[in-house]
């Protein structure tokens, strides 16, 4: 039922209060990463994944090597969307998204200047949706470029993180 009943429902089963959200989709994945130059990744295993647009076989297929490699913007996709071979299926694709979302967080934070944000902004504005404002956006930089400048944090690599929660149950049909 929409952004607003999913948010709704994580804010009542885990007790959370969600005040902003984004969500990107294939095309702004593709772009977000290849804007950024690449992300570094640690594949996890050996796979071969239809394209951005669903084609598959012989030239179509995004084919990628269990291993630390740089990605570009479809072999990221590729790996975000793969759950075919995967031993947990859809719980391990969770797994590999949030790798792709972790790299992509790394390589935002090697950002150094406002130009260099509003180009990576300007080129998902048209596949991304928020209910952020394009200020507010913009203050987020401005704030952890300050953290970064005034040596607030004692680990500026870590300026963003990512907590890894994990649900546990069974299936049944």
């Amino acid at each position: 039922y929409g952004t607003d009943c999913m948010m709704s429902t994580i804010e009542n089963y885990f007790d959370v209060k969600i005040d902003y959200y984004a969500k990107i989709n294939f095309r702004g994945v593709i772009d977000l990463v290849d804007v950024l130059g690449g992300i570094t990744v640690d594949v996890p295993m050996d796979f071969c994944e239809s394209n951005e647009d669903r084609m598959e076989g012989p030239g179509y297929e995004i084919c990628l090597n269990k291993g630390v490699q740089v990605l570009n913007g479809k072999q990221a996709l590729a790996l975000a969307r793969h759950r075919k071979t995967l031993p947990l299926g859809d719980f391990q694709r969770g797994q590999n998204q949030q790798l792709v979302i972790q790299a992509m967080l790394q390589k935002i934070k090697s950002i150094n200047s406002v130009n260099q944000f509003t180009n990576v902004f300007n080129t998902v504005s048209n596949s991304l949706d928020t209910n952020l404002t394009t200020k507010q956006i913009l203050s987020f930089y401005s704030i952890a470029k300050d953290i970064v400048k005034t040596g607030l944090s004692s680990d500026k690599s870590n300026i963003v993180s990512i907590d890894q929660l994990y649900l546990q149950g069974q299936s049944a049909m």
